[in-house]
């Protein structure tokens, strides 16, 4: 998972918490309020479930009202809600984390009882997911997260960060070079001119087009980490960004119904390209995690089929996770040139910036799990097949709240692998050391370049609950006098 930002099962379980009968989007009623462990009277532990429901759901505030309380007071106040018969919710960190980490608590599933959960309407697209071990659970899952866990280690990442520094360098770039003619810099939100004083000197330097944050820099970044992780030939990026967009695209559990006969022929075809690369480039591998792949099947640890799916995995699972969570610090920032300036004044708290940006806005909503057998979580029994879902903002809003420190100090937990962001226990992410540095370069080379950045209009939303995201962001960046892209434009 090369530099994800991702936490392994999450789109997938998470969404079938969400959405089945009884899950995240189901309807709230007395009968399920009387089931949640709040204090005060009915009135009041259903205004609390409704608002945990909303902000699942990706809500701005329940119908016809207000959020009465931050994530984290809500952390405090329910710290595990059963919401509906077969649901409970956790919103508390330290629940959280016990939630996580409990084994009889499933991502993937083969039992009959507890079955797995299909992740796209293409069997194609299905079975290549199910072979990763993201959606697998115990002796399977370490089978396989084994073969490349060593890749994916703190040493092995930041033996990576020069590259991954120049990585992003040229992402953002060219991002920023071609801008984008169908992203209008009318009516810009967010930090107006505030925060770019003294020899920043913004306004008075020419300011590039807009583009989308999402499509040009924040979706192509971890598909171009991925295949530098893993040894893949630079000339074979847009191919390889194409097949995990293809992949990304065709993910969506709700959809059950199928898809155009068209477009399935269109998908199985290039799913049958992608294997064949993945195949051919396993083989030829010299070193690296897919050489340890290559070795792992001569051994007989793995299946031909687990191979490629590893392969994949490595691939696309930064696709959606790493992306979105640069999307959100880049948003944050946007709104506050505060953050900017302090990574200016200070490079070496960018990691730490970026950290704070993720507890400030992390980029799921939701992990779930599922029942392997009956359960008690925080006193609200589970009955097997029932699902429990982590509120992560909620969690991480109150792991927060418990840094030593004023707002905005470096974390020192910021170096060590407890962030809830990354999830937590056997599933935490694989590539969260290479999204750390990832996000860190990203933070320090903005505020290098730019005094600011600029929210546009017409930003739309993740098209999936669990993502806390967007699917469109125009942004508009403004340099500074120390920028070179700005010198070149004036020359």
């Amino acid at each position: 998972m090369a530099g994800t930002a991702n936490t392994e099962g999450s789109r997938a379980s998470s969404e079938d918490g969400a959405g089945k009968d009884g899950g995240a989007g189901a309807a709230v009623g007395p009968a399920a309020a009387a089931n949640t462990v709040l204090p005060g009277d009915d009135a009041e532990r259903l205004h609390a479930v409704g608002e945990i429901m909303a902000r699942l759901r990706g809500d701005r505030a329940p119908v016809g009202g207000t959020f009465h309380r931050t994530p984290a007071e809500l952390a405090r106040v329910a710290p595990v809600v059963a919401v509906a018969p077969g649901l409970t919710v956790v919103t508390a960190a330290r629940e959280a984390r016990a939630l996580l980490a409990d084994p009889r608590l499933l991502v993937g599933s083969d039992e009959p009882a507890v079955p797995a959960v299909r992740v796209s309407p293409v069997g194609e697209i299905d079975a290549l997911y199910h072979a990763m071990f993201s959606l697998q659970d115990g002796t399977s899952h370490a089978r396989l997260r084994q073969v490349v866990a060593p890749y994916f280690s703190r040493g092995a990442a930041q033996a990576t960060g020069p590259a991954i520094t120049a990585l992003v360098e040229r992402t953002w770039d060219e991002a920023v070079s071609a801008g984008s003619g169908s992203v209008s810099a009318a009516g810009v939100t967010g930090s107006g001119s505030e925060g770019a004083s003294g020899p920043v000197a913004a306004e008075h330097m020419p300011a590039p087009a807009g583009f989308d944050l999402v499509a040009a820099f924040a979706d192509p970044l971890p598909i171009r980490l991925a295949r530098m992780t893993m040894g893949l030939p630079v000339e074979d990026e847009p191919q390889l960004i194409s097949w995990a967009q293809l992949l990304r695209d065709q993910l969506s559990p709700q959809q059950t119904g199928g898809v155009a006969p068209d477009v399935e022929r269109a998908v199985v075809a290039g799913t049958a390209r992608l294997r064949g690369y993945a195949e051919r480039a396993i083989a030829e591998a010299a070193d690296g995690p897919l050489h340890a792949i290559a070795a792992a099947s001569r051994a007989g640890n793995i299946r031909p089929h687990e191979a490629v799916g590893l392969f994949v995995l490595l691939l696309v699972n930064g696709l959606e996770t790493l992306s979105q969570a640069l999307v959100q610090a880049v948003r944050v920032v946007a709104a506050d040139p505060a953050w900017l300036a302090a990574v200016r004044a200070r490079p070496a708290t960018a990691l730490d910036a970026f950290r704070a940006a993720l507890r400030t806005e992390p980029p799921l909503r939701m992990l779930a799990r599922r029942a392997g057998c009956p359960v008690t979580i925080g006193g609200s029994r589970l009955a097997l097949g029932g699902t429990a879902v982590v509120l992560l903002a909620a969690a991480v809003a109150e792991d927060a709240e418990r840094a030593p420190g004023p707002p905005g100090a470096p974390d020192p937990r910021a170096r060590q692998d407890g962030a809830l962001a990354y999830g937590h226990g056997k599933h935490v992410c694989l590539g969260r050391h290479h999204a750390d540095l990832v996000g860190a370069a990203v933070l320090r080379h903005l505020a290098a370049r730019c005094a600011r950045v600029d929210l546009l209009p017409g930003a739309r939303p993740h098209r999936h609950a669990p993502v806390n995201g967007y699917a469109y962001l125009p942004v508009r960046p403004v340099p500074h006098a120390a920028d070179p892209l700005t010198r070149e434009r004036s020359a």
